[in-house]
């Protein structure tokens, strides 16, 4: 698949995870401006941790994209694309349910996730974030020069 290809197949699974997020926001916040909220209700319910519920609902959804991996086909009516946007959108609620964590003071202290934790906004760059800046560019450069001598 060359780049172009690539491009517009993100772009198209991008709309797709938005017409999902959106659309389901409603059903899923009951109509609270909280976006987690159903993620503290289920753990309140449950009696175990936000990021335990997420990682429930990310996980059933992988299992999903890992039972298409093997046997090539789906065993329900959503295409494999839905559950891939679904596997992509829940590992954004689990990032937000991290940074929401860590200064809600509205929630069990039990829930409460270390402020070093997820991003960090520091003003400088660390060694290992720049090794991974130059790894970054050289994949870039690499995977051009691959597109370059196949056209």
């Amino acid at each position: 698949m060359n780049t172009e290809t690539f491009v517009k197949l993100l772009s198209l699974q991008e709309r797709l995870e938005n017409v999902i997020r959106w659309g389901k926001n409603q059903e899923y916040t009951q109509g609270n401006v909280d976006r987690l909220k159903n993620f503290y209700r289920s753990a309140e319910e449950s009696g175990i941790h936000p990021l335990q519920v997420c990682y429930l609902l990310f996980k059933k959804h992988c299992d999903s994209v890992a039972s298409f991996a093997i046997h090539r086909k789906t065993f329900s009516s959503e295409p494999i694309q839905g559950r891939i946007a679904d596997v992509r959108n829940y590992a954004i609620l689990f990032q937000a349910i991290v940074e929401d964590l860590k200064n809600r003071p509205d929630l069990p202290e039990e829930w409460k996730i270390d402020e070093k934790e997820g991003y960090r906004q520091e003003e400088t760059e660390s060694e290992d974030e720049l090794t991974q800046k130059e790894y970054n560019n050289e994949v870039a450069q690499d995977i051009e020069s691959l597109q370059t001598s196949k056209e």
